[in-house]
């Protein structure tokens, strides 16, 4: 865990905004209507959107980083089919 003396430790909570297009394709894979070729480029995009979304929190000086749910169309969505949350 990261501690520290000098200043308070900072982080958010939540998802970040995706790019459009990756927030289009995620969509597209929870409806099940993703193409092969979308499907191909995802992991890709999702890597781009994950340095960008690191990079911006290292700019506004957030301490503790997180990849701001790239992956994820909504947290919500992905608690809402884990067996065993209510």
């Amino acid at each position: 865990m990261k501690t520290s003396t000098d200043f308070i430790l900072t982080t958010h909570v939540g998802s970040l905004p995706r790019p459009k297009a990756l927030e289009e394709k995620l969509l597209k894979q929870e409806m099940g209507v993703l193409s092969e070729e979308e499907a191909a480029t995802m992991p890709a995009e999702v890597s781009d959107a994950v340095k960008w979304a690191v990079q911006r929190q290292r700019d506004m000086g957030i301490t503790v980083i997180d990849d701001g749910e790239m992956s994820k169309l909504s947290v919500v969505r992905t608690f809402g089919t884990t067996r065993g949350v209510n």
